[in-house]
């Protein structure tokens, strides 16, 4: 490590104890194959970012054919995706590896999608950071990254250094799964995984300690259910309990109201998604990534396949794809500004409607993975069930929207 570097990395970290503004925060994990039910790797993200218009966006221009979340008519910077290859990628934002003014080259967005169009594996994704090391780069943040090949890793990536945490190695993932929110151990100067008594008053600890909590125990039985639902809606308080009445908490009524400034499913996520990768040998296309547009409380996910070689159109628009505005004005009926939080009235209805939808999706898509694996490759099929999904998702929150009076509060902030 430079002596330029080690400056740069000491005072930005500084600035992780309290944020100062509008934060790209997010909430990450790679999980290795020998963590999973099925042993085929997972990769998870919960994006946080005051960009609250989403699509999915089919990407061709590159040696591999991506199918990627992207903000609202954006397609020079992707915020997770998969390829033809069956790479899968995300990140999330560390500022404590952020470089110094006037350098150069593609960020964290436009770094993962030059991945995804030229890379096919694990190792050559750490190969295209060899490169950019020496080239340039602007990107800060912890990359997730998953291949066809059982490949599982995450790279903790600065402007010309990187550090790679291979989820399939017991010294470095003792149960094969690593989490991560808006710290990097890199940054520093922890272990990973990071011990709980180093993080201190870090921003993001909570949402690093409460997604490890859920995810560490279940090691050997992670499937993409838990982190659909368990995870990605996750509200527990900022001592690490669940509130009554939500996805992990205790039975009972929900609260009239409960903070989500630093929830997993938090004010400020707008969309999540799940990656499900193959076992070695099997077809890349098989690869799936369940997508979830606008906030998780108020949002279903829906399977997507790059072999469709298209996007449903609930999904697309360069204004924001149907089912992220549906979504987004169901948000803003029971979210607040002042303090940040949801009010619960209604949002009972809202997961008794959704979450049975969702899991009859994963069902549904589970018994035609395994008749794929079999039979080889549907394109017809998967788009069949691709668009119905789509359509199930949307018609449902519109449901919702007609039965859920509009609010009398002010809404939170949605630019």
């Amino acid at each position: 490590m430079t002596s330029r570097f080690r400056i740069w990395l000491t005072v930005l970290s500084a600035f992780l104890v309290l944020p100062s503004g509008p934060v790209q925060a997010c909430t990450t994990a790679v999980i290795s194959g020998r963590a999973t039910a099925d042993g085929r790797p997972i990769l998870w993200k919960n994006r946080d970012i005051n960009t609250t218009k989403n699509e999915v966006a089919f990407i061709t221009s590159g040696k591999y054919a991506v199918t990627a979340q992207v903000n609202a008519g954006g397609k020079r910077s992707i915020w997770m995706g998969v390829n033809s290859a069956g790479l899968c990628i995300e990140n999330s934002m560390c500022k404590d590896l952020i470089g110094p003014k006037g350098i150069k080259g593609p960020g964290n967005g436009e770094f993962m999608l030059r991945a995804l169009q030229n890379c096919a594996t694990v190792d050559e994704v750490q190969q295209f950071l060899e490169k950019t090391n020496a080239s340039g780069r602007t990107t800060s943040g912890a990359f997730g990254v998953i291949d066809a090949q059982g490949g599982a890793a995450l790279f903790e990536c600065a402007f010309d250094k990187y550090v790679k945490y291979d989820a399939n190695d017991p010294k470095v993932a003792p149960e094969g799964i690593i989490v991560r929110s808006n710290f990097s151990c890199t940054g520093q100067g922890i272990p990973s995984p990071p011990p709980t008594e180093k993080l201190g008053a870090l921003y993001s600890a909570e949402r690093y300690k409460r997604a490890a909590a859920i995810l560490i125990p279940e090691a050997g039985k992670v499937d993409v259910k838990l982190l659909l639902r368990a995870c990605a809606r996750d509200l527990a308080s900022a001592d690490g309990v669940p509130y009554a009445g939500t996805v992990n908490g205790a039975p009972g009524e929900l609260p009239e109201f409960i903070p989500t400034t630093n929830t997993i499913s938090r004010t400020s996520t707008v969309s999540w998604a799940v990656f499900h990768g193959v076992k070695a040998g099997e077809n890349p296309l098989l690869t799936t990534m369940w997508v979830g547009l606008g906030d998780p409380k108020f949002s279903a996910a829906v399977p997507c396949w790059v072999a469709t070689g298209s996007v449903a159109e609930e999904l697309s628009g360069k204004e924001g794809s149907p089912i992220c505005l549906a979504v987004n004005e169901l948000r803003a009926r029971f979210y607040t500004k002042e303090p940040d939080g949801v009010r619960t009235r209604g949002l009972e209805q809202v997961w008794r409607t959704l979450w049975p939808l969702e899991d009859e999706l994963v069902e549904r898509t589970a018994a035609k993975l395994s008749t794929w694996r079999e039979s080889g490759v549907d394109p017809q099929s998967m788009q069949a069930l691709h668009t119905s999904a789509s359509e199930q998702v949307l018609a449902n929150v519109k449901g919702l929207l007609q039965a859920q009076p509009a609010p009398a509060a002010v809404p939170a902030r949605t630019q």
